[in-house]
């Protein structure tokens, strides 16, 4: 933690951290950071105790364990987490969301159906239309089959 952060947690000054940095009685990490606890040992070892000034102590949970504001912030955290993933749960039961692989695979094969019966169209109507000299029956015979084509996939699409 930072000298800041160090004397924010004591209620003292940041120059009154550096200064005992400095004459050597708080160490500091090769980061230039202080660890609070080695810190905190450090401070009473190192000084007076008619001097000491009464550091305030660590807050500790119902469970008499050393509660942190970084524990509390990552026990949030997780809360939301599970939250999340609770809310995601409930709404996949209820048919709210649905699985986007197997949403993809719905389409695929859809679609590929589709693209067949599409592709299929000149072989099928390539004898009938060689045959037929009025353009516009031409028109209409192709007109017709495509339009059976997309009739019979509708359902399909529709469901999707």
């Amino acid at each position: 933690m930072t000298a800041s952060q160090l004397a924010r947690a004591w209620g003292v000054s940041r120059q009154n951290i550096h200064a005992l940095a400095k004459k050597g009685l708080l160490p500091r990490g090769p980061d230039g950071l202080f660890d609070e606890d080695e810190a905190r040992r450090a401070y009473y070892r190192n000084t007076d105790p008619a001097f000491r000034r009464a550091l305030p102590p660590k807050p500790v949970n119902s469970y008499g364990v050393v509660d942190d504001a970084c524990c509390s912030h990552s026990r949030a955290r997780r809360a939301a987490a599970e939250a999340g993933l609770a809310q995601l749960a409930y709404e996949t039961k209820a048919g709210v969301l649905v699985d986007g692989k197997a949403v993809e695979r719905e389409w695929f094969e859809t679609l590929r159906t589709l693209r067949d019966r599409l592709l299929s169209v000149p072989d099928r109507l390539a004898p009938v239309l060689a045959a037929e000299t009025d353009p516009v029956e031409v028109s209409n015979l192709i007109f017709d089959e495509l339009a059976e084509i997309l009739h019979e996939a509708a359902p399909g699409l529709s469901e999707l």
